[in-house]
């Protein structure tokens, strides 16, 4: 408080003899210096607090040494006592161990060979499970492709019932379109005109004589009605597929337009494909236009009457049987 009271004295003095520039510079510098008086005050404070603390631990420290070097003392004590019991019991060990000697000599022939049946059975009760093992993971397989067979089996069988009923139901689907297409063309001489069903399909053969003139290609207004009935009863049977094949005799045919029977069998399938299509209603693409010349009679022989049966166009009526080529198609 003394030294504050001062240095308050001093700055008066100095402040009457020096200009106020230098005074404000001193007593900022004054008030510093008080700062870091502080800080060194407190900072001798903390580090006295410090050496306490660490004096304290120190004797802690000095205190666990003193109790380990005799907690090390006492284990000495019990490590030689421990190893003084360890090389008693040694020795009897060696005694005994001299004494039992020539007594186990004799037994030891006897121990090897126990040791060697032993061994042997060993052998082969390992050999033995080794052979179970085998044997049952060989059964395991078999079980496995038992039950795989099995499995394939049955599919099989479903398979093969589902593609009976399917067949079942194209041969119906077959028979009722044999009848619509049957009761759609009636009043038809049976000459002109038959409906069949073979191989699973439809066959509405259509003579010469209902359709064309001879060497023509202009479906006549009798055939014309015909057709145009049957693409009317076909109308609304999308499930059915439509073929319609053209069909000549052997004799030769020559012409400008029409050159040969190959190009008078596919003109008359197109000229009925387009009464099915335009006054039948049929959508194009459903019909497929095809001609086989004379190549696929069904009458043999070069006699009138033969040629005027081969004379022919047939028109191929099929379901579609995508779901059945499918089951087919199965592994």
């Amino acid at each position: 408080m003394k030294k504050i009271l001062l240095y308050t004295l001093l700055i008066t003095l100095v402040s009457a003899c020096v200009n106020p520039r230098k005074f404000e510079d001193l007593n900022t510098s004054f008030t510093k210096n008080q700062g870091h008086l502080r800080d060194c005050r407190d900072s001798a404070i903390f580090l006295l607090q410090t050496n306490k603390d660490l004096l304290i631990v120190l004797n802690e420290q000095e205190k666990s040494i003193i109790r380990l070097k005799a907690d090390s003392t006492e284990m000495d004590m019990v490590y030689n006592k421990q190893k003084k019991i360890y090389d008693d019991l040694n020795s009897l060990y060696e005694q005994l161990l001299k004494r039992n000697e020539n007594e186990n000599r004799k037994n030891l022939g006897s121990l090897k060979e126990m040791e060697a049946n032993l061994m042997e059975r060993e052998r082969k009760l390992r050999q033995q499970e080794a052979d179970m093992i085998k044997k049952d993971a060989a059964n395991a397989v078999l079980q496995s492709d038992l039950a795989t067979k099995q499995n394939e089996l049955a599919n099989k069988a479903n398979r093969v019932k589902e593609l009976e009923a399917k067949i079942a139901a194209k041969d119906s689907i077959t028979k009722a379109l044999k009848k619509s297409i049957s009761d759609a063309l009636t009043g038809f001489n049976d000459n002109d005109l038959t409906v069949t069903i073979k191989d699973g399909k439809v066959y509405v053969s259509l003579s010469e004589q209902l359709l064309f003139a001879s060497g023509s290609t202009v479906v006549d207004k009798k055939g014309q009605t015909a057709l145009t009935q049957l693409g009317k009863a076909l109308q609304n049977k999308q499930d059915i597929n439509i073929l319609v094949e053209g069909h000549t005799d052997d004799v030769p045919m020559h012409g400008e337009t029409i050159k040969d029977n190959w190009d008078l069998s596919v003109l008359r399938a197109t000229s009925i494909t387009k009464i099915l299509t335009v006054e039948g209603g049929i959508e194009p693409n459903r019909v497929i236009a095809s001609g086989r010349s004379q190549y696929y009679p069904v009458a043999a022989g070069k006699t009138a009457e033969a040629r005027k049966k081969n004379r022919r166009t047939e028109i191929i009526l099929s379901p579609k049987l995508d779901e059945l080529y499918k089951l087919l198609n199965q592994n």
